[in-house]
């Protein structure tokens, strides 16, 4: 029978829009499922929402999205406590909204550390992983009250997974020590090029070497920390090693194995010749009470290399990125660099079959923003043989029928796209494995959700040429003077960059030797194995680039002011240290974004070649390193190009004369205090997104007068149209008994509904709150508060409440499809509403015929969803 596809997502408005900031969303647990298989619930990170799904017989197998209930901003998680409360993780927000399911109220706003990623229950405890904490925090799920901070010896903690019997909770850290470190240029061997080197070169720079952490001349320990594991009782912390690079997932079977995908790093192999098209090996590890062992999910290219095996991306498994146990002996996998699912025998470690998330598209049909699908997150129906999957490079949400292994269904995750369609097809150009020769790698194979993988490689190029980029002499406040820069195309280790925040660069990677994002085209070939993409392609991948926006620096001000002290320094006294002439830190790492995007004499800060002046966002993100002998480390890389400067050298990293800060013959004491507010500056560079974006206050009824709530909320209305901040407020939830959104108008100081004439003040929408009621106030990015509250489809006009015509017709009920957002619910009493889940669409509109009518449902209402 051919498969039901239904495709919704394209229907009005335009999604984030140029103009507006964007961030990287990296979801972790993004679907979740009720225990009677009604319920579908998934995170819908671009506008803040969570879309629910009616779940329907096995006739309608595409689910019915009903309701879109706003939350916080960015959610990457949905875990459902009960039947009665599902918690949801914001991780722009840096909080956890608690979400009725039987009103879709929120209940309450929990704040969290820094980038919360995940949360799961076990002994009547809530625990929240905070990605920038390294830090897992601990409620009690009843009264919501803060238990513990539990500081981790790993970086950057975000998958969750509880042993059945909840008397453990796993957390897997997404950067690993990998078992690798960096050993010095002073102290490493010269430079061994391969034999095809072209011999016309000039000696190789004398660099770094990536090196084993048991290398002889490394005196300091790096912690082999994978997996921590909490007793949820009395919250003592152990720890695994030996898994992966990367741990993108987790999850525990019955029998307490746990499962834990990932990618490893092959960063010890030097040269991107010798890493073509095998740099990162896509595994599932399985973790029993006797012992370890791991599923390779390809075929080993080491045994045909350096060709590439074309014919494994047929069937290629790349960046695992969900896993979910559906026995003790089977488990479903989510490939999502590779869009394809698989089911997998656990004890013998084979794959029992794959389905192709695009198996119903037209091969013929050039590649179009709903292409790459970018699964992230699957739920099983507890009765019916479907899996549904969390597609978040598509915004779709696809059914699979887990007897015939084919996708039968297809949905939009919300009423309206989540970008405009040029940027979707940038985003998905970078995290798509099939343009890789064998269909195993792609850019965020080492830019994980466009970020970093946490360790330094070795790319340099032994086919390529010398090139010359003139440079400034900056460091000597010579700016007009320029001295032809030589790089060589054997550059050694460098750690992998970020590529958010990359609008204010002009030269790209630490040697500042790509000019544009095109010129990064080559990379499909020379390193993934591919071949070179469509130049019209690498514009789209530009344009996304330029959009994403780093999250706030948590260390400043709501305002984008400093704190008065960090870490026993005054950063405003650090900001004076850095920018006076005499210390020269301003004349190359330039403000807003610390890079003057210039090439200076690389004596001047200790290298043997030229190197870019490096940007200073999120520079507190690579301050974990410890060099010094005997040290405990969670990571064998540093602050600098190479994976050198140790965090406890912070602020003076690399070797550069600061007159001042250097002079001797000035008081000690003055020195280091000037070095401590320096300290202070650095650790609060602002990354470019105001800390007021995603802070949020959520009231009740008779919560009005909380001081705390109300001066926060007064606070964000300050900031929304401050051009500093560029920060907009909004309101959403449930206002006098209705859904109700608000934008807050900065020249009134009112508040602006969508469907009701006037302003309302904030005094009038806390009075307003009646019994059922909250709302939640939420600071925004100023170019988004009007889609996120007011004005979905982005047409200009204020969203309205009226639903479209429902027209009968010889008894055919009909809508149509150019006002999305509305659900056809059904009633046998005209009391109890539910979703029917069985209408059938087309191009134009939806219909229901009478075939499609039990006798004892003849009641119809359109509802909208939001």
């Amino acid at each position: 029978m051919k498969p039901i596809f239904f495709l919704l997502t394209i229907l009005g408005g335009m999604g984030v829009a140029h103009g507006e900031p964007l961030f990287e969303s990296r979801p972790v647990h993004p679907l979740a499922i009720n225990a009677e298989g009604t319920r579908l619930y998934a995170v819908n990170p671009a506008e803040g929402r969570l879309s629910i799904f009616a779940l329907g017989g096995e006739e309608h197998p595409a689910p019915s999205l009903f309701a879109e209930v706003p939350v916080g901003l960015l959610p990457v998680t949905v875990r459902l406590r009960n039947e009665e409360e599902a918690w949801i993780v914001n991780e722009l927000s840096d909080s956890i909204t608690i979400l009725s399911l039987p009103d879709h109220r929120t209940l309450a706003t929990i704040a969290t550390g820094d980038e919360p990623a995940d949360v799961v229950f076990a002994d009547g405890k809530a625990f929240v992983t905070c990605s920038r904490d390294h830090s897992v925090r601990v409620y009690d799920a009843d009264s919501r009250e803060e238990l513990a901070i539990l500081r981790l010896e790993g970086l950057l903690p975000r998958a969750l997974a509880v042993s059945h019997g909840g008397d453990k909770v796993h957390v897997a850290f997404l950067h690993t020590s990998n078992g690798t470190t960096i050993l010095p240029r002073t102290e490493a061997p010269a430079q061994e090029p391969p034999a095809y080197t072209d011999p016309t070169l000039p000696e190789p720079p004398q660099v770094a070497q990536i090196v084993s952490t048991e290398h002889p001349d490394i005196d300091y320990e790096v912690l082999d920390h994978d997996i921590a594991t909490i007793d949820s009782d009395n919250l003592s912390i152990s720890y695994t090693g030996g898994i992966g690079t990367n741990i993108l997932a987790l999850a525990t079977t019955e029998d307490n194995t746990l499962l834990a995908a990932n990618s490893e790093a092959r960063n010890l192999i030097p040269f991107e010749s010798e890493l073509r098209g095998r740099f990162a090996i896509s595994r599932l590890g399985i973790l029993r009470a006797d012992g370890f062992g791991d599923i390779t999910l390809n075929p080993d290219p080491d045994g045909i290399f350096p060709n590439i095996d074309t014919t494994a991306a047929d069937t290629a498994l790349a960046q695992p990125m969900a896993v979910l146990p559906v026995t003790n002996e089977k488990a479903y996998l989510a490939a999502y660099g590779s869009d394809r699912i698989a089911l997998i025998d656990l004890p013998t470690g084979t794959l029992d079959w794959r389905v192709d998330l695009r198996m119903n598209d037209d091969p013929e049909a050039p590649r179009g923003p709903l292409t790459v699908r970018g699964p992230r997150g699957l739920a099983v129906h507890p009765s019916q043989p479907r899996l549904y999957v969390f597609n978040k490079l598509s915004h779709t949400l696809s059914t699979i029928d887990t007897v015939a292994k084919e996708v039968i269904a297809e949905v939009g995750l919300a009423t309206f796209p989540d970008l405009a369609s040029d940027l979707k097809i940038g985003r998905a150009l970078l995290q798509d494995a099939r343009l890789s020769g064998n269909g195993s790698v792609s850019c965020a194979s080492c830019h994980i959700d466009l970020e970093r993988d946490g360790i330094a490689w070795n790319l340099g190029d032994p086919f390529g040429e010398m090139q010359t980029i003139p440079g400034a002499l900056r460091s000597l406040h010579e700016n007009d003077t320029y001295v032809n820069r030589t790089l060589h195309p054997l550059k050694g280790p460098m750690i992998t960059q970020t590529l958010i925040g990359l609008s204010d660069q002009s030269k790209l990677h630490w040697r500042g030797d790509r000019a544009r994002i095109q010129d990064f085209n080559p990379t499909f070939d020379k390193l993934m194995g591919g071949s070179e993409i469509p130049a019209a392609e690498m514009d789209k991948i530009a344009d996304y680039l330029l959009a994403l926006r780093h999250h706030p620096n948590p260390r400043l001000n709501p305002d984008r002011s400093f704190p008065a002290e960090i870490e026993g320094g005054d950063p405003l006294a650090g900001l004076l240290v850095f920018t006076k002439f005499e210390n020269h830190c301003a004349a190359c790492h330039s403000l807003p974004s610390g890079t003057s995007n210039n090439l200076d004499i690389p004596s001047t800060f200790g290298s043997f070649q030229p190197l870019k002046d490096a940007p200073l966002l999120t520079l507190e993100h690579r301050r974990h390193f410890d060099n010094r002998p005997g040290a405990r480390n969670v990571t064998g890389f540093g602050l600098l190009s190479d994976g050198t400067g140790a965090g406890h050298e912070f602020p003076i990293v690399h070797p550069y004369s600061l007159h001042e800060l250097d002079d001797v013959d000035r008081p000690a004491s003055v020195r280091a205090k000037e070095k401590r507010d320096l300290t202070a500056f650095l650790l609060a560079f602002d990354n470019g997104t105001a800390p007021a974006v995603g802070q949020s206050a959520t009231f009740t009824p008779g919560e009005g007068a909380d001081p705390s709530k109300q001066a926060r909320v007064e606070l964000l209305q300050t900031l929304a149209g401050n051009e500093m901040t560029s920060t907009g407020l909004i309101a959403r939830g449930h206002w006098q008994g209705e859904r109700a959104t608000f934008f807050y108008q900065p020249e009134s100081g009112g508040y602006q509904a969508p469907d009701q004439e006037g302003e309302f003040t904030l005094a009038d929408l806390l009075s307003g709150l009646t019994p059922g009621d909250s709302l939640t106030f939420l600071g925004v990015p100023v170019d988004s508060a009007r889609r996120l509250s007011i004005d979905r489809d982005g047409n200009g006009l204020p969203d309205r409440g009226d639903a479209p015509a429902l027209i009968l017709n010889n008894q055919l009920l009909r809508w149509p499809t150019t006002r999305p957002g509305w659900t056809l619910h059904h009633s046998r009493d005209l009391r109890d509403w539910q979703p029917f889940t069985a209408p059938v669409h087309s191009d134009s509109e939806h219909y229901l015929a009478p075939a499609d009518t039990p006798d004892d449902r003849q009641f119809f209402l359109l509802q909208r969803r939001w």
